[in-house]
């Protein structure tokens, strides 16, 4: 990775960081310290330096277990010592397997606190974590073990071991060593049995970068360093935002409440407003300019390898594997930076030079023009193009990307179902939104546009498993299907499944045989847009006229 667009990664990620947790049974202010303890006030102060806030926490009881289980969960970063020792009377063993002869409990707790890190719907499954365990043991790798262990349990996903190091998809948990208590000057002789551990011993002073350092591995991208930098910004102006959002103003919300025939609306009015302030704040502040031509240059220097490419016929074939031409940084720099507003004058330009046959580099432009994802992975990352872009495709269309798992789905504009009865048949509700509320125990018929799968055609939308479905905008092949409103909230609402799905119920009893699995909502617009377009399709006139004069005429 090239040290220009760590270091700039690595200042976005600095910038954003604001909250490390320690937690240690051994902190302590002003005694003499061992191996396992931790001097407390000194690490304020190392972090203080660094501009974060540091809290260290001493647990003693066990319900601060319980506590600091919640508040590591709102920490950026966790550090948790492996031995917690609480008052007697306190302790409790979570594992008792006999085959588990190298654990001793003392890491019960902590084991305890990861899991409910890891485990949890927003701060483990959902979200981007580093948690260290800062400990005086010497035992790391066995450590690593129960800890790689105890993840793989939680049956969360992919789960990977390495040297002191396990990470799921989304989370690190990095087993490191606390330094010796020496006499300044001295060498730590901790790992002198095992001097490949030597490197795990971070001594006070190098935590806050050593920590910066490990969040920024996980950081380092163009789109995540965009999140970064606009969170950085939220964070920043959030107090503008609660001031400009003032108690002050709550009688004009009152006022606007009681002035509408619906209440609810005036709170649907609050998210639009939270929204756009947030949207605003970003646009204002000229977030989308961070991600510049520089950072993008830098971003290639450091990821793209100099190498061969094939060319592929516009389906896709490989041509003679010894016809290629040579991808590098400078011809990835020309395409991207280009001044020309056509695209396929831009991509012809700039293939112009790496491929002469014009036959053969205009069917490779034909295939480039569906799959130019391939042109900024590297060889050794063959195969991924449809992954990445399904991911990108979901993250720009799918609103359900930020729905917690506990949330109840409910029915509206855009969201998308799938039968039970024929797991072929998608349906997408165009059902406008003021037609979706306030059905406090009505039946309601709502719209239904068909959604076909496509395996090799056209496709407008993606699942969340990857489908590809195309819509079906022939205006016989909408439908009705009526359910009922619930009895509080007024809005249809999906049923949780003992598979973890959601359900739809349906209420046309002579199709009781069939119901619908919520899949995904899409984001308002994109709804919209296709609600407009297949209005459009209904408002074709159809007519004999002179082929002639028609023909004429277009």
């Amino acid at each position: 990775m090239s040290n220009t667009f760590f270091e700039k990664s690595k200042e976005i990620a600095n910038d954003f960081l604001q909250s490390i947790v320690f937690i240690d049974d051994k902190a302590y202010l002003y005694e003499e310290r061992n191996d396992h303890e931790l001097n407390a006030q000194q690490i304020t102060q190392v972090f203080a330096r660094s501009e974060k806030i540091c809290a260290v926490y001493k647990p003693e009881k066990l319900k601060d277990i319980d506590e600091l289980s919640i508040l590591s969960k709102k920490s950026d970063i966790v550090v948790i010592d492996w031995q917690i020792n609480l008052e007697e009377n306190e302790e409790e063993i979570v594992n008792n397997d006999d085959d588990d002869d190298v654990e001793d409990h003392r890491g019960q707790h902590t084991r305890k606190i990861i899991r409910e890190i890891v485990a949890d719907p927003i701060s483990g499954k959902g979200s981007l974590k580093l948690i260290l365990i800062y400990t005086g043991e010497i035992i790391l790798p066995t450590i690593t073990d129960i800890i790689y262990r105890d993840i793989s349990d939680l049956q969360i996903g992919s789960v990977n071991k390495e040297n002191c190091s396990i990470a799921t998809g989304n989370v690190k948990i990095l087993v490191i060593a606390k330094p010796s208590a020496i006499e300044e000057g001295k060498e730590d002789a901790k790992f002198k049995h095992n001097p490949d551990l030597k490197e795990k011993i971070i001594s006070y002073n190098n935590l806050p970068d050593f920590i910066l350092t490990e969040f920024t591995k996980m950081t380092n991208g163009l789109l995540t360093n965009f999140a970064l930098i606009s969170l950085s910004e939220i964070r920043k102006n959030s107090g503008k935002l609660l001031t400009l959002f003032s108690k002050e103003l709550d009688p004009a919300y009152l006022s606007h409440q009681s002035f509408i025939p619906n209440k609810e609306d005036a709170n649907e009015l609050l998210v639009e407003l939270i929204k756009d302030a947030l949207g605003n704040l970003l646009s204002y502040n000229e977030i989308n300019k961070k991600i510049d031509e520089q950072l993008v240059n830098e971003w290639l220097n450091a990821v793209i390898t100099e190498e061969d490419k094939s060319i592929l016929s516009s389906k896709g074939k490989e041509l003679n594997p010894q016809i290629a031409y040579n991808r590098d940084i400078e011809f990835l720099k020309e395409l991207l930076h280009s001044d020309e507003t056509r695209v396929d004058k831009r991509y012809e330009t700039s293939f112009k030079k790496k491929i002469t046959d014009k036959t053969i580099r205009n069917d490779y432009l034909k295939f480039l023009s569906k799959n130019n994802t391939s042109l900024f992975l590297n060889n050794s990352q063959k195969g991924l193009e449809e992954e990445i872009n399904l991911k990108f495709a979901k993250l720009t269309h799918h609103k359900s990307l930020y729905i917690s798992n506990e949330i109840e789905p409910k029915l509206t504009l855009g969201t998308v179902l799938r039968s039970t009865k024929n797991k072929d048949n998608f349906y997408l509700c165009i059902q406008q939104k003021c037609d979706s509320v306030r059905l406090y125990g009505q039946e309601r018929k709502f719209l239904f546009i068909p959604l076909n799968i496509s395996n090799n055609g056209k496709f407008q939308l993606v699942t969340s498993e990857g489908l590809k479905l195309s819509i079906d905008k022939k205006s016989f092949s909408i439908r009705t299907i009526k359910f009922n409103g619930h009895e509080n909230d007024g809005v249809v609402k999906a049923v949780l499944q003992a598979d973890g799905s959601f359900l739809f119920t349906q209420k046309y009893t002579e199709h009781e045989d069939e119901q619908f699995s919520w899949e995904l909502d899409l984001k308002d617009l994109h709804a919209q847009r296709i609600v407009d377009e297949y209005a459009s399709q209904l408002s074709r006139v159809g007519l004999d006229e002179s082929e002639w004069l028609r023909r004429w005429s277009t």
